[in-house]
Formats: C-alpha cells, structure tokens, sequence
C-alpha cells in the first residue's frame, strides 16, 4: 500500500453460484473494512483517492421515470437478494471509512455488465445472455422484464477516467449504455447469430408471470418485484459521466455479438456451421411450436385469477 496513490476495490466476486459466499453482505463488508485498514496503517500518507465499484441496485426502483445518481436508497431496490444488497452495503460501508480516514472517495455504479471477459469466470449477466440465447426454438417468447446493460469493457475505461480526473472526487457515476427487453436483446442475438434461437418477441403479462413461477424464476425475484417491474422501463441516466468524464459506450450490437463469439470459441455455444448441419427444425415444427405456445397459455389461464386474487 505504501507508495499507491489510487486505490480501486471491486468488491467481493459472486459470479458463481458454487463459489458464492454463505453470507456475501457480511463478505463485502470485512472486504471494504480490510482495505481502509490498510490505508490508515499503511498507505495514508500516500494514497489519494479510493475508487469503489458499486451497482445500479443502489439505486431505488420505487422512483418513477428514468434514475440518476441522486435516487440513493437505503434499501436495495432488490433487498430480497443478497448480493444485491451486499453492494449496497459495501458503498455505504466505503463512504463512511473515507471520511474516517479522510480519503477521497468516489463511485461508479454500473448496470448489468456483459461482454468478453479476460477470465473463464462469466457474470450473471453473461449467463443470462447465453441461457437466452439457447432458448427452445419452439417457444419463441420471451419476459417483458427491461434491464439496463453497460459493456464490461466500458466499465474498464470509467474505472481509469475517475481515477485520473480531479473533479470525480466524492461523486458517484451511473454506468449504463443501453435499456433492453429481453426480446429486444433476442434480436441482437438472432441479428449476429442466426443459428441460435433466442426469443424474438414478448410474452404476455400473465404468461410471464406463471412461467417465472412454474419454472423457480421467482426463486431469484419476487412476485411482487414481477408484477411492478414487468413492461416497465425503468432507465439509467449516463449524462453525467458523459459530460463530466467525457465516458463513452460501445454500441449493443457490438457488445452482444463479441460475447456470443466468446461462448462459441469456449464451446458452449454451437458455431453456426454446426448448427446448419443437423439442427434446423424438421417440416411440421411451426405447428409444433404452437401447440406448445397453446398449451401453455391454457395452462396459465387458471392460474390469472390465483394471482389476481393474491393481488388483492
């Protein structure tokens, strides 16, 4: 520490289900503590300024219209969620150390990040991304559930801007490029691949809620989260680091197409030759796939009124 003029702390990695701490807010909590400890008894007299990488879960939904910097919540607006949470925590955590040490501090909150990583570690979001992309050809319909996504490799560029620039001393930055459905980044998915049968167009309200409850997707988020957030946009404003920081964003078709082409080179998805030569769907598979889309909206009609019911 000693000799280190800037500091940037990350938090504590959760890419991974397997690998994922019993208790993350407790992890990222010691991780922040550890570090300022560090400072103090090592690097105070040279160490300028800190820079933490938080999340857009900081960030309260329960406001109308598009977020910026100023909708800090107490609460994640995902408080169901650990790690969510955690990365609350561990701003909060942050800002309150840097004043005891009288460091500089500053924020960066990024949305979901995508892109090709440098390691074999992949993100949430970039499961997300190659689940949707291996969706049943049969069922092309996809949630009505909108995310806020930002290049990984945009992330890397704001990290060193803030860390260079005087005036990003105790600001926090939103990082996000693009709002998306998930049909919308089907598309971008079909548009660079396609072989792949990510799903192309939005399934209804009702239908999206009793799939995400059918198939454990509520295990991840609430009902309740489904039901306020569904066909909802809730955007991230990036004006302030663009003016400020002068930060800039990759275009989405870019992004999404440079991290399919990482899956395909690792082998977890099928090059496009592969899947030209034995998996185009045999004659009679669009009535197939209709009798499946039927079927499950039969299914789900039962089930409206339960929810409507819970509703109430």
């Amino acid at each position: 520490m000693r000799g280190v003029h800037i500091v940037v702390h990350s938090g504590v990695s959760a890419t991974s289900s397997k690998n994922s701490v019993r208790n993350p807010v407790k992890a990222h909590t010691e991780a922040v503590q550890a570090l300022f400890d560090a400072v103090r008894s090592y690097g105070r007299t040279t160490v300028k300024r800190v820079v933490v990488l938080g999340a857009a879960t900081a960030l309260t939904m329960a406001a109308q219209g598009p977020l910026d910097e100023s909708a800090w919540a107490q609460v994640s607006s995902m408080k169901s969620e650990a790690i969510p949470q955690a990365r609350l925590t561990f701003v909060n955590e942050a800002t309150r150390l840097a004043r005891m040490v009288e460091v500089e501090l500053t924020v960066l909150l990024p949305s979901i990040m995508i892109g090709p990583p440098l390691t074999r570690e992949s993100s949430e979001g970039m499961r997300t991304l190659e689940e949707l992309s291996m969706n049943s050809k049969y069922i092309p319909f996809a949630s009505t559930l909108c995310w806020n996504y930002v290049d990984v490799r945009d992330v890397a560029s704001a990290l060193i801007k803030v860390a260079e620039s005087e005036s990003a001393k105790g600001e926090r930055y939103i990082v996000s490029g693009y709002n998306l459905s998930m049909s919308e980044v089907g598309r971008y998915i079909r548009g660079a691949y396609p072989h792949l049968t990510a799903p192309t167009h939005d399934s209804p309200f009702f239908v999206t809620l009793a799939l995400c409850i059918c198939t454990g997707a509520a295990n991840r988020v609430s009902v309740r989260y489904l039901w306020n957030m569904l066909g909802q946009r809730r955007v991230l404003l990036n004006k302030k680091g663009v003016e400020e920081l002068d930060l800039q964003y990759l275009p989405i078709e870019k992004t999404i197409k440079d991290s399919l082409a990482e899956f395909i080179a690792r082998g977890t998805l099928p090059p496009g030759d592969a899947a030209a030569s034995g998996t185009a769907p045999k004659k009679g598979s669009s009535a197939l796939k209709w009798l499946a889309i039927t079927g499950v909206a039969a299914a789900v009609v039962g089930g409206a009124g339960y929810l409507l019911s819970s509703r109430k």
